[in-house]
């Protein structure tokens, strides 16, 4: 019986753990870019959450849903999380949330109890029974200690699943909102502004729901160049000479996905040439504002840049 209690949290943590699973309407004038906000705690990535809405969603809303749920779904996903939405004007973007998401913390270990001595025989030695007191008192200590751990690992777990369905369903929110589209989008500016007011001193990670169809990168990228190495070219100078960082952006990680349709219409694919050509671009122009690590694909990734 004296292993009961151990028997009964223990179970409740495993349970516990293997149970956690994994908009504003548009004004008349283009949207101002939000001024920086406060750096988060020491050590603590800055997540920014990019969705672009330039193009109609389409059947993609569920592409965009999907890389979410990847997202969020490990237990140490965490930091400050900006969820941006890009529109179809210069610089056209909007913070449309400012969460904080904490990690999912570990199960307790399982407590150890001690074998306690016992007396055997009609009389009982006082050496013995105050040595099986001792152990007894000592048992009863990690058992409460235990329990209070479980009690803190249910309410941080809970509080972590809070954080994650919050982001999940303010995103689901935002997909099922109809925007108006444009000819004419300048993602790649709305990007560099992004990243100058908020990658400024401290760890960040971008990550990019996007087609990433800027219409100049389209016109030249996909029209004009034919070679990866000229792609690739024009990806760097475009970073260079274009919209400059200054220098004031410390190493960085992407994550786009979403990358492969077509903006001419509405679930309509890039040809496969098209695509390897729109990929080497941005690869050039991460790299030469100082991506770290770099992801480009249509798919979330099963294993982000972290």
């Amino acid at each position: 019986m004296r292993f009961a209690f151990f028997l009964s949290v223990s179970v409740v943590a495993v349970l516990l753990f293997l149970m956690f699973g994994r908009v504003s309407p548009r004004s008349a004038d283009p949207p101002q870019p939000p001024p920086p906000i406060t750096s988060t705690a020491s050590g603590t990535p800055r997540n920014i959450i990019v969705l672009d809405r330039s193009t109609d969603l389409g059947g993609a809303s569920k592409l965009l849903a999907a890389g979410v749920r990847e997202l969020v779904g490990p237990a140490d996903f965490e930091g400050r999380v900006d969820l941006i939405e890009v529109r179809d004007t210069a610089i056209g973007y909007e913070l449309i949330a400012d969460l904080t998401v904490t990690r999912v913390p570990p199960a307790p270990s399982p407590v150890l109890l001690a074998e306690c001595p016992h007396e055997e025989g009609a009389f009982s030695q006082p050496s013995v029974a105050k040595k099986r007191l001792a152990c007894e008192d000592e048992n009863f200590g990690r058992q409460q200690s235990f329990s209070k751990q479980i009690s803190d690992y249910q309410a941080k777990a809970a509080e972590a699943k809070l954080q994650r369905d919050d982001l999940v369903q303010r995103i689901d929110s935002f997909a099922s909102v109809k925007r108006s589209t444009e000819d004419h989008t300048e993602i790649r500016r709305a990007l560099t502004e992004i990243l100058r007011s908020r990658c400024d001193g401290e760890p960040c990670v971008l990550y990019i729901f996007s087609d990433l169809l800027d219409t100049d990168v389209k016109n030249v990228v996909l029209e004009t160049a034919s070679t990866n190495e000229e792609v690739a070219g024009l990806g760097k100078r475009d970073a260079s000479e274009g919209f400059r960082l200054d220098g004031l952006l410390s190493d960085f990680k992407v994550v786009a996905w979403g990358i492969g349709r077509s903006d001419v219409g509405v679930d309509i694919q890039l040809l496969p040439r098209e695509r390897e050509k729109l990929v080497e671009y941005w690869k050039a122009f991460f790299a030469t504002w100082g991506a770290k690590k770099t992801y480009l694909g249509f798919e979330f990734p099963s294993s982000h840049p972290g």
